[in-house]
């Protein structure tokens, strides 16, 4: 049988395995001839020799001479070793200004690969770039192509560890003692689905323990991610609605009933007073929006803000003294998380995100606005 010409017809060249190796070492020892191992292994007589070849080691005899002969193991690292080697060539590796480039935004921007790709693919990119998919900028950063330009895997967001998930969350349903006011299930629907503008998520930020109360309150638009951050003196009831009168007061209560239709809450001390939370200050006490509770240690049904005040902790790492984080530091801060790219958003901001999706706005507001989005 023509074995080298019948696995040719067929296109099925397997490669030699360990085994194969070590019974041609051993029938090698055994001064078989060539053809005969090959007809042992069904293989193509021209692939004898080459392994033969290619598996030659000199061995030291007993009388201190020495002989060339074929070496198993030997041939099986070679074969790995060869192995690697093959594949695409990498498409920046020896692109220096390129490298270069990338490391300057992920730094300077403290942007994640995935906004980095996003920002270029909707922007551009520059013509000495080759233009990567995020998974392969993953890969050079992992590989260490970065380092030389002052990025590195310790740079990532996650620091380069992976998030194991845990087990399934459900969410509770068991009466909440203390609880104030509506739950989370009476949330209406556009509120669950991300539909529409201006359903919120609510929740502050705290600093390290033994120092004063000052915290941040945040708030995340669903739909758009949008991000308000405002610095209150302490976590208390009364601090959480000034800051929503301020609001308020600043937009007027007519685009703030278009703009926040409702927020959902955490079961916080400082988030126990709905009534005042709800009513308008400058519209004889009306509902100016409606707040929902999400149940007892289900951080993840406000997913959104929790997910956001993780970023925050870039800037603002536990154990921060918030009485030393200044107004300019907070709005810089919102600022960045607004200016995001976003996959979820097809790589839009949420600032972007958040004007489109007012539509068409009267003149008289439009300067409301940018107060609301450029704070």
């Amino acid at each position: 049988m023509d074995t080298c010409n019948d696995r040719r017809r067929t296109g099925k060249r397997p490669y030699l395995k360990h085994e194969e190796r070590f019974t041609i070492q051993k029938l090698l020892q055994k001064k078989t001839t060539v053809s005969k191992i090959a007809e042992i292994l069904g293989r193509c007589e021209r692939t004898i020799y080459r392994e033969k070849k290619r598996g030659a080691v000199r061995h030291l005899k007993s009388d201190l001479t020495e002989a060339l002969g074929y070496n198993a193991d030997f041939a099986q690292d070679r074969a790995y070793e060869n192995g690697t080697a093959k594949g695409p060539a990498e498409k920046i590796g020896g692109n220096s200004k390129q490298l270069m480039f990338m490391a300057d935004m992920l730094k300077g921007n403290k942007w994640s690969p995935d906004a980095l790709i996003m920002h270029l693919d909707r922007h551009g990119w520059p013509g000495f770039c080759t233009p990567l998919c995020t998974k392969t900028l993953y890969s050079y950063i992992y590989q260490g192509y970065l380092d030389d330009y002052g990025f590195t895997i310790k740079d990532l967001p996650a620091k380069g560890l992976r998030h194991i998930k845990g087990k399934q969350r459900y969410p509770r349903v068991s009466a909440h003692k203390g609880a104030v006011g509506r739950r989370i299930t009476e949330r209406p629907k556009p509120a669950d689905d991300r539909s529409e503008l201006g359903h919120w998520e609510g929740d502050t930020v705290v600093s390290a323990k033994k120092t004063k109360p000052e915290a941040l309150f945040t708030m995340n638009d669903r739909m758009t991610r949008f991000t308000l951050i405002r610095k209150i003196p302490a976590r208390r009831k009364t601090e959480i609605c000034k800051q929503l009168n301020i609001i308020e007061a600043r937009i007027g209560t007519g685009l703030y009933r278009r703009l926040f239709i409702s927020s959902t809450f955490d079961n916080g001390c400082e988030f126990m007073d709905p009534q005042d939370m709800e009513a308008s200050r400058y519209n004889g006490k009306k509902k100016r929006m409606s707040v929902f509770y999400a149940h007892p240690y289900s951080s993840y049904e406000r997913g959104t803000n929790e997910n956001h005040n993780g970023l925050i902790r870039r800037f603002l790492p536990k154990g921060t003294r918030m009485e030393d984080v200044t107004e300019e530091k907070v709005t810089e801060i919102q600022h960045w998380l607004n200016n995001l790219p976003r996959r979820i958003l097809g790589g839009k901001t949420p600032k972007e995100a958040f004007l489109e999706s007012l539509g068409m706005i009267d003149v008289k507001d439009q300067a409301k606005i940018a107060w609301l989005t450029d704070f």
